[in-house]
């Protein structure tokens, strides 16, 4: 007989908690003869139109993969909400097996961005090459869902492309790309627009704390004590 006996949630990029799992829970389940084990979990993502791709890793024994016989809310293009469910037929995988089973559900945007992005500066977007294959989009900044600039000029490298984030961009959170191309439209997940800093203020910082202490090594030190006095 088989046994689950560890969950693990994790978070497969560089964009922390920019998509999280949570409130799994499995079950061994049947239908007819055929049994199967059942999961459920909820995706968030900071925005409900954010796509992610879920992927069910299992490690039994020796041996460690990625599940192919699993349906449901699985695999590309899953969208945020609660009681996410996926089916996994691990006859058809783990044949003649019995054992303890572990198994990790793994997430990355379909649109990835960094999370913090400084105006003025470049900004990279990855797209999977589910979406990237059908052709190039046109980038547009959102924030709360409503555009706040774009379409713009974009350089794409593969599966990648950057463009410039304005300088007068606003500073605050709930920032997204959106990509279409025709009726399509797909958003990145959320991310912050920071301050760009310019290097003057640095060194005026540095100054402010040098001058106080150059006009102290510019003081005159106190006089010596007068010498005194000698009677005859």
């Amino acid at each position: 007989m088989n046994k689950i006996i560890v969950f693990v949630a994790v978070f497969l990029c560089s964009y922390v908690q920019a998509q999280q799992i949570g409130n799994v829970t499995s079950a061994l389940a049947r239908d007819g003869t055929r049994f199967y084990y059942e999961f459920t979990y909820s995706l968030e993502a900071g925005m409900d139109n954010v796509p992610a791709f879920v992927k069910l890793k299992i490690k039994a024994a020796d041996r460690e993969f990625y599940a192919t016989d699993v349906t449901g809310d699985v695999g590309e293009m899953v969208y945020p909400g609660v009681k996410k469910i996926m089916r996994w037929d691990y006859g058809r995988e783990l044949v003649h097996f019995s054992g303890d089973i572990e198994y990790t559900i793994e997430t990355v945007p379909m649109v990835a961005v960094p999370l913090k992005v400084k105006r003025g500066k470049e900004l990279t977007v990855n797209v999977r090459e589910y979406l990237a294959s059908g052709g190039d989009y046109v980038p547009v900044l959102y924030r709360n869902k409503a555009p706040v600039w774009g379409p713009v000029d974009s350089l794409r490298q593969g599966n990648s492309f950057t463009l410039v984030v304005p300088k007068k961009t606003k500073v605050k959170k709930g920032y997204q790309i959106g990509l279409s191309r025709g009726e399509e439209r797909y958003f990145s997940n959320t991310f912050k627009i920071r301050p760009r800093v310019s290097r003057w203020l640095y060194a005026l910082a540095g100054a402010a704390v040098a001058v106080p202490v150059i006009l102290k090594a510019l003081e005159p030190e106190p006089p010596l004590p007068g010498a005194p006095d000698i009677e005859d």
